[in-house]
């Protein structure tokens, strides 16, 4: 399989949203950039992963120990307008565990500093302006993630709890499409 194409065997494909899905290729290259080497078939995406540019750079912000023989990988894109931050299960052997544990926390601190200049931080409350042909919605949101101006962040709705991914305009202001 080549290892630039996504785990359906598409190579650079868009989806109707313009998304791109990101394969456990990429993701487990980006792994072993931390310094754990994995193959792509030790990997479980918890969620299905996309992104706005085919060839993301991904970044590993955290790794946890999530049982005897497999650790839990917090990943983001080091644009962090180009895909939302995920989490994928790694499967090792027992003794291996924490050998990649040490290994990435080494790579943690040798990253560089991110930006402190975020517009929006988690649990700071928002109004999300939701526009879709001639409807235009304002729901006040509580921020689930921080988020830096043209950044796609989470918010959850305050009554219905519906979560949203929206984009990042101003201090306290989202914006989203229906």
């Amino acid at each position: 399989m080549d290892p630039d194409c996504d785990v359906a065997g598409r190579h650079g494909v868009a989806d109707a949203r313009g998304q791109f899905a990101v394969s456990a290729q990429q993701i487990a290259a980006s792994i072993g950039k931390a310094g754990m080497q994995i193959a792509p078939d030790q990997l479980t995406l918890l969620t299905d992963v996309v992104a706005t540019t085919a060839t993301p750079v991904l970044a590993v912000r955290s790794v946890q120990r999530s049982g005897a023989s497999s650790l839990l990988v917090r990943l983001e894109c080091q644009n962090l307008g180009e895909c939302l931050p995920f989490f994928v299960n790694v499967r090792v052997r027992p003794g291996n565990a924490v050998q990649l544990l040490e290994a990435s926390s080494n790579a943690a601190q040798a990253a560089p500093p991110r930006s402190t200049s975020a517009l929006v931080r988690t649990g700071m409350p928002a109004t999300l302006e939701l526009d879709g042909g001639r409807v235009h919605i304002h729901i006040p949101v509580v921020c689930l993630e921080n988020g830096r101006k043209g950044q796609i962040v989470r918010a959850r709705d305050k009554e219905s709890r519906q979560v949203y991914a929206a984009e990042v305009v101003e201090s306290g202001l989202l914006r989203g499409r229906l």
